[in-house]
């Protein structure tokens, strides 16, 4: 079981215990893998993202990366945030229907 029940801890547990090391190397050959998300409020995805490339790299599957292609959210106070702290190409949408 995780040591708590935070996001790297419990990522680390299904990453290490689990995943079989035939599952990560199949991740990792569709590597990057392409993330994208509705309703993102604050974008706390991204961090859920870092802590699997994290826990795949002590893993030793150093080639394993993800990339955010696209954010959906409606508040536009979050859109403002999502949009100052976007990394790369991330695309936002002002709405979940907006991806259509």
């Amino acid at each position: 079981m995780p040591v708590s029940s935070g996001v790297f801890d419990y990522i680390e547990w299904v990453v290490h215990e689990v995943l079989s090391d035939g599952e990560r190397d199949a991740l990792c050959k569709h590597s990057p893998i392409s993330i994208g998300s509705r309703c993102s409020g604050m974008g706390t995805e991204d961090c859920a993202c870092r802590a699997i490339v994290s826990a795949m790299l002590r893993a030793g599957k150093e080639n394993f990366e993800t990339v955010s292609v696209y954010k959906a959210e409606c508040d536009v106070r979050n859109i403002e945030f999502l949009k100052r702290h976007r990394v790369g190409d991330t695309q936002i949408f002002p709405s979940n229907a907006a991806l259509a």
